[in-house]
């Protein structure tokens, strides 16, 4: 297990360390082994995630994986959290206070049987709009560019159709204001990390 987890700090601090700094990547990488054969690897993997940490700020590669990871982690996870909780009607403080359930509620009694009737299909595609957010996340923290193309792509698509389908059945579609603009910073964080990637002459993402 300390084993595992030791490759996996190595791993990060690698990876926080850039391109740039490859070459100590690499003798910090033979260091470990070193200490793997000893038995400090976990000791020193820490150490040097340590390290590598107090370098990001100070390279351009490290400020934008900075930036990244703190839109993930700050922003669309919380987001994803508060949409399945709103799904499930918790009081969080959006909207209706029954959530999904509550918007299949009002209307003309010629409205309310196929509002719920619908109420089974609109949860799957707010489940699959959650799980696109989330998607989103991962890949943007894996580097993914192709993931995270292939997340916008599903975030997108849900939310148009959920935008589309909540119309059609005269729903309050002000739920889809927070999604509609997470998509607009998600399409704008794809751009600005492309083109700032490209100025680095580095791998997009």
């Amino acid at each position: 297990m300390s084993a595992r987890l030791s490759r996996a700090l190595m791993i990060l601090a690698m990876h926080g360390l850039g391109q740039a700094r490859g070459e100590w990547a690499r003798a910090m990488w033979a260091e470990y082994q070193v200490a793997v054969a000893e038995g400090d690897g976990l000791a020193f993997a820490s150490g040097c995630l340590f390290a590598a940490w107090k370098e990001l700020p100070r390279h351009a590669g490290g400020r934008l994986a900075i930036a990244t990871h703190a839109f993930a982690l700050g922003f669309l996870i919380p987001l994803a959290c508060l949409q399945l909780a709103w799904v499930l009607g918790l009081p969080i403080g959006l909207g209706d206070r029954e959530g999904l359930w509550g918007t299949t509620s009002g209307g003309t009694i010629f409205l309310v049987p196929p509002q719920v009737s619908a109420a089974p299909a609109l949860l799957i595609l707010w489940t699959l709009l959650t799980a696109g957010h989330l998607r989103f996340a991962w890949s943007l923290m894996e580097r993914s560019w192709e993931d995270l193309l292939n997340a916008t792509a599903l975030v997108g698509a849900t939310t148009v159709t959920l935008l589309f389908f909540m119309a059609a059945l005269l729903l309050n579609t002000g739920a889809l204001l927070l999604p509609l603009t997470a998509l607009a910073a998600e399409l704008a964080l794809i751009g600005g990390v492309a083109w700032r990637s490209a100025r680095l002459s580095a791998p997009v993402i």
